[in-house]
């Protein structure tokens, strides 16, 4: 009878407080619960005082499950076994429960994973898998080997998603009829990227750079792959730190700046004859810029050769660019 019912009836025939009932044809536990790990529940699981081991009593539950054995369930088992030696408390109810583990989830992604490789033609730096299985709950046994297979499986590249079926077998025997699971993949990238926010006008160094992976799909041909593409570079704006970073927000480092002061240089096998300039542009290594010619006004086109440097070329500019450039300036025999 249930336990309360029983309380409630006392209270109402004999005004007894709940503390003083007593039901003496309620088991209870002996605290002693039973966990085994194989196949059977065997005498000494219950009785461990009994020196055999290879007595059975009953076939154990499944992985992860559990039953009762109460005063009757024991007793039987006693009598049966012409067990001897115990005393009254063994014989309270116990549950015998059977040890067991969980799928090896990362199992799972590992075959997948492998599937996935074979099948891919894109190219990636490391690939994350995410796999959902059909059941959440589903417990093994905790002893013996234990393997898995994929059956069933297809993957579509194009969105990453994939699908299937697991077959287990313990000790060679199939366990299942086939755990079915999806899943996605991400394809990832290794990217260099900046430690730390720059602003315009930064040149970067190795030190500055780091690296990230990011999701092959969110990349564009103007995303820099490659660090040595930006050391030494220039930025053109400001950067913030651990970003995809774009060939069009760098530059080669500017030796000539706008309004500043050059050395207009012209030469050829016999003459070199140079000159002041102003630049009119911006200008990085190998560049080609304006330049005015201080003295006599007349705007040339040059290429960046150094700091303050700009190498001038006849066959890019006017017939009369060396007049120009020697009105009082100096020319300079080369032997």
């Amino acid at each position: 009878m249930n336990k309360k019912i029983i309380m409630a009836i006392a209270l109402l025939l004999g005004g007894l407080t709940p503390l003083t009932v007593v039901a003496n044809n309620l088991e209870q536990s002996s605290n002693r619960d039973v966990v085994i790990d194989e196949d059977y529940l065997m005498l000494r699981d219950i009785f461990p005082n009994i020196d055999d081991k290879s007595i059975v009593v009953r076939p154990a539950p499944a992985p992860g499950k559990s039953y009762y054995l109460n005063r009757n369930d024991l007793q039987e088992i006693v009598n049966k076994h012409h067990v001897d030696s115990y005393d009254d408390e063994q014989l309270k109810g116990i549950y015998v429960t059977r040890a067991g583990r969980n799928i090896d989830r990362q199992e799972i992604e590992t075959l997948v994973r492998g599937r996935v490789m074979k099948a891919e033609t894109k190219q990636y730096d490391d690939i994350d898998i995410k796999v959902r299985l059909s059941k959440q709950e589903i417990t093994l046994p905790k002893q013996g080997d234990i393997k898995y297979n994929i059956e069933n499986f297809s993957y579509a590249d194009t969105t990453g998603n994939f699908q299937g079926e697991i077959i287990v077998s313990v000790n060679g025997k199939a366990y299942n009829n086939g755990l079915k699971f999806s899943g996605v993949v991400v394809l990832k990238k290794k990217l260099p990227t900046l430690m730390n926010s720059v602003q315009r006008g930064t040149i970067i160094g190795e030190r500055d750079v780091i690296h990230r992976f990011e999701n092959i799909k969110n990349l564009h041909d103007g995303i820099i792959t490659i660090a040595g593409d930006i050391i030494g570079m220039e930025t053109k704006r400001h950067i913030r730190a651990n970003s995809n970073l774009q060939f069009r927000d760098f530059q080669m480092p500017l030796l000539v700046k706008k309004k500043q002061q050059v050395n207009m240089v012209l030469a050829t096998k016999t003459i070199k004859i140079t000159a002041t300039g102003i630049a009119l542009q911006d200008g990085a290594m190998g560049d080609i810029i304006s330049i005015k010619n201080v003295t006599s006004g007349i705007v040339v086109e040059g290429k960046v050769v150094s700091a303050e440097t700009v190498q001038i070329s006849i066959s890019t500019n006017k017939p009369t660019i060396a007049n120009s450039l020697t009105k009082t300036n100096q020319s300079k025999a080369i032997n």
